[in-house]
């Protein structure tokens, strides 16, 4: 074998051709390249190493995905609270429903999550509107209570509430 290899190096050092055998073939081809196997196994290593690499990168971008849609939830439970407990302020009529309030004939109303406003789009990210009436000893109405939660997704539903006493 060592004489086949030195003619098959001879013969390729010298631009020759020489017909050869398939051992000789298989003398040259083992001492170039990488087999299947070696490939598949540091493939196998670069995929592992970039896992390792990127999952704490994606961990942390789904994280902040959350906390940011969570945050925005929240400044839009607060400036439904404060807008609603305005307009129940300045209203002369007020009738409350389930999941929706009645102001001066404009109605608000939670469905799927948004809260409209005259059937049109107003707030996001709005899980519930709880509207009751307060009433004193005498069933007179003396005030409204509003509750407001962010929509769902989160393991800690946040909620506010208002109460608005009429004059």
């Amino acid at each position: 074998t060592l004489r086949c290899m030195a003619r098959i190096k001879n013969s390729l050092k010298h631009n020759t051709s020489h017909c050869i055998s398939g051992k000789e073939v298989a003398a040259v081809k083992g001492n170039r390249g990488f087999t299947v196997i070696e490939l598949v196994v540091v493939l196998g290593l670069i995929g592992l190493v970039l896992s390792l690499i990127f999952s704490p990168i994606i961990f942390s971008y789904k994280s902040f995905h959350k906390q940011s849609q969570s945050i925005s939830n929240v400044a839009n439970v607060r400036r439904a609270i404060n807008y609603l407990t305005r307009e129940i302020m300045e209203a002369d009529e007020i009738v409350a429903g389930e999941n929706s309030i009645t102001l001066d004939s404009t109605v608000y109303e939670v469905y799927e999550g948004i809260l409209y406003k005259e059937g049109q789009e107003f707030i996001e990210g709005i899980g519930k509107l709880e509207v009751s009436e307060i009433m004193d000893n005498e069933n007179r109405r003396i005030g409204i209570k509003i509750k407001i939660a962010a929509n769902g997704g989160q393991k800690k539903e946040y909620e506010l509430s208002s109460t608005v006493y009429i004059r």
